[in-house]
C-alpha cells in the first residue's frame, strides 16, 4: 500500500486533465508507457533481505518520490534539441533495451508463470497460492482459456479489423462474468484471477489452507502430534504450506498417501489449545515434514506403521530426502500398490 496515496491520485488527475486539454488543441493523446512504467516501479521497490529460511522476500517499501519522474520528463524534453546525438545510437541498441524491459516486466505476471507450468511436472511446481489451492488440470484449463483469448486479441490487432480491438477487449468482461464463473468455482477464480503480487484469501497468521484446502489432514495432525511431543520444542507449531502431495487408490477403500509440507513456529507456547490467535514468527526456521501412510475407509492403518520424518529445513540433506522417498516407496511396493510418488499434485 502506498504511503503517499494522495500524491498518486493527484498524478492521475493531472494526466486525465492534460490528456483532455491536448485533444482540444489538436495535440495527440498521451499514450501509456506500460513497460517503462513497470520497470520504473520495479527499480524503486525495496525487497526485504532478513528473512527466515524458507520464506520469500517481501516488498518492504516503494521509494515514493518525484525526482526520477521529473528527470525522465526533462530528458524527454531535451530529446528535441539533441536529436543529432540520439541518431548516433544504433537502432539495435534501442530495440535491445525495449526488449529487455519487456521481458523483465513479465516477471511476476501469473499468466506467464502458469504458461511455464504447462511444461513442468507437478512435483516441481513452485509454492504459489494458485498451485496449492487449485487442482493442476483445472489450473491448466484456465491458462489455456486465457491463451485463446490472448490469441484472439492478437489476431484482431494484427488485421484490418484492428479498429474493433477495444470492443473485442471489452468482450473479455462478459467472458469472465458469464463463462468462466460457470466453469470455475468462486474459490478457484479468487486464486487464478487474483492480484499477481499478493496471496489472496484470509491467509492471516495461522489461517491458511489447512482449514480451506482438500488435503490429507490426518497425516498433518499425526506429524504435529509427534513434533509437539519432542522435548526440544518450546513453541507451538502450525501447518504452513504444502509442497508435494500424492494420493493413489488401488481399490477396496484402500489409499496410500504421501505428503510433504512445512510447519512454522508461532509466538504461542507449546501446548496452546486455542491456536486461532497465534501469530507466526519469522525468526525460526521452518520444519520440513514428510509423512506416508496407508488408509482404509479414510482412517490411518497401523500396519504398515505410518512414516513421519520432520526436521529443521536448513538441516535437511539430499540423503535424508532420498531416504524418505525410498521408505515410502517400499511401503507401497510391499503392499502391491504403485509407487507413492507416481502421481503427485493438488
Amino acid at each position: 500500500m502506498l504511503v503517499k496515496g494522495s500524491g498518486f491520485h493527484l498524478d492521475l488527475l493531472l494526466i486525465v486533465v492534460l490528456g483532455g486539454s491536448s485533444a482540444l488543441f489538436g495535440l495527440p493523446w498521451m499514450a501509456a508507457a506500460t513497460v517503462r512504467s513497470v520497470t520504473h516501479v520495479n527499480a524503486l521497490t525495496v525487497m526485504s533481505k532478513a528473512v527466515a529460511p524458507g520464506d520469500k522476500p517481501r516488498i518492504q517499501e516503494v521509494k515514493e518520490q518525484r525526482v526520477t519522474g521529473l528527470l525522465v520528463a526533462i530528458m524527454v524534453g531535451l530529446s528535441i534539441v539533441i536529436g543529432d546525438l540520439l541518431r548516433q545510437i544504433p537502432l539495435a541498441v534501442l530495440f535491445g533495451i525495449f526488449l529487455y524491459m519487456g521481458v523483465m516486466s513479465l516477471n511476476g505476471i501469473q499468466l506467464t508463470e502458469r504458461m511455464m507450468l504447462l511444461l513442468m511436472p507437478p512435483k516441481y511446481h513452485p509454492d504459489h497460492t494458485y498451485v496449492r489451492k487449485v487442482r493442476t488440470l483445472r489450473m491448466h484449463l484456465f491458462t489455456c482459456i486465457q491463451l485463446v483469448c490472448l490469441a484472439v486479441l492478437w489476431a484482431v490487432m494484427s488485421t484490418q479489423a484492428s479498429l474493433a480491438f477495444p470492443f473485442v477487449l471489452i468482450l473479455t468482461i462478459p467472458v469472465k462474468m458469464c463463462v468462466l464463473r460457470r466453469i470455475f468455482t468462486v474459490r478457484e477464480m479468487a486464486c487464478l484471477d487474483a492480484d499477481d503480487a499478493e496471496p489472496k484469501f484470509d491467509e492471516r497468521e495461522c489461517h491458511d489452507e489447512y482449514s480451506e484446502m482438500h488435503m490429507p489432514v490426518k497425516g498433518v495432525d499425526l506429524a504435529l502430534e509427534r513434533l509437539n511431543s519432542h522435548a526440544g520444542i518450546q513453541h507451538h507449531f502450525l501447518y504452513f504450506r504444502s509442497i508435494t502431495k500424492s494420493d493413489i487408490e488401488p481399490g477396496f477403500g484402500v489409499s496410500y498417501v504421501y505428503h510433504h509440507f512445512y510447519f512454522k513456529a508461532t509466538k504461542c507456547q507449546k501446548g496452546t489449545v486455542d491456536s486461532a490467535s497465534c501469530q507466526f514468527r519469522n525468526d525460526r526456521p521452518l520444519i520440513d515434514c514428510a509423512v506416508c501412510y496407508k488408509t482404509f475407509q479414510g482412517e490411518i492403518e497401523p500396519d504398515p506403521k505410518p512414516h513421519v520424518h520432520c526436521i529443521h529445513k536448513p538441516a535437511l540433506t539430499e540423503e535424508m530426502k532420498a531416504g524418505r522417498v525410498e521408505h515410502c516407496n517400499r511401503m507401497a511396493y510391499s503392499s502391491g500398490a504403485p509407487t507413492l510418488l507416481a502421481s503427485s499434485g493438488n
